[in-house]
């Protein structure tokens, strides 16, 4: 049941965010759009998977959840990013979701070794190849997090249609 929820609901998202682009009533690119549909369906899988104690979809949703971050930052903004940053950026975004594995269980300290050194490891290597500015990075990660503060929100009501389904 939470399963068809949370597909009906990204769904829902992207077809009401599509058609609203059509008519002109938002203006939002596509781009945007499949990062908030990434990040909605991310939030969408942790939440249930912390009140149930599923470690693997804690660790997906979160992996999804932050996939859905890096798109919106590099379609919103100009990071002169190159093929080089993928792999430390994979790294970060595995050892934050083994990090969020360790909050849904913290009697299992492996995790939060194997997050700590994945992560760093990945910053290490983005500031050994400077791919891009680092400084730049983080002067384009503010202005994110007040875009995307429409998640939560969505989040909020995701959460009361899960409590529903229970």
């Amino acid at each position: 049941m939470i399963n068809r929820t949370i597909a009906a609901f990204v769904l829902g998202f992207l077809i009401v965010s599509v058609l609203l682009s059509l008519f002109g009533l938002i203006d939002i690119r596509t781009e945007d759009i499949l990062g908030y549909a990434i990040i909605i369906l991310g939030l969408s899988l942790v939440y249930p998977a912390f009140k149930t104690e599923k470690k693997l979809m804690v660790f997906v949703g979160s992996g999804i959840f932050l996939t859905g971050i890096a798109v919106l930052v590099f379609s919103s903004f100009e990071l002169n990013a190159n093929e080089k940053f993928i792999t430390p950026l994979l790294l970060i975004i595995l050892g934050i979701s083994l990090f969020m594995v360790y909050i849904s269980d913290t009697s299992r300290k492996l995790f939060l070794i194997i997050s700590v050194v994945t992560t760093i490891i990945g910053l290490v290597i983005i500031y050994l190849q400077k791919p891009f500015d680092i400084l730049k990075l983080f002067q384009v990660v503010i202005p994110v997090l007040g875009v995307i503060w429409p998640i939560f929100l969505i989040l909020v009501v995701i959460a009361i249609l899960i409590r529903r389904g229970d």
